[in-house]
């Protein structure tokens, strides 16, 4: 992210699938909100019907 630095207290391999209490600096659910942004703006209904 070129022009959004959400990088404060970045942990490598974070698993946003999982619960997690976290310092109140921590920038954690921003980057758990873009996640599941990108998540759903790049689901493809076609494929998961497809496989199922």
């Amino acid at each position: 992210m070129e022009w959004v630095n959400i990088q404060r207290l970045l942990e490598d391999g974070e698993d946003f699938t999982e619960e997690a209490v976290n310092n109140g600096t921590t920038e954690r659910q921003m980057r758990n909100q873009f996640n599941a942004w990108a998540k759903f703006m790049t689901y493809d209904v076609a494929a998961q019907e497809a496989a199922e």
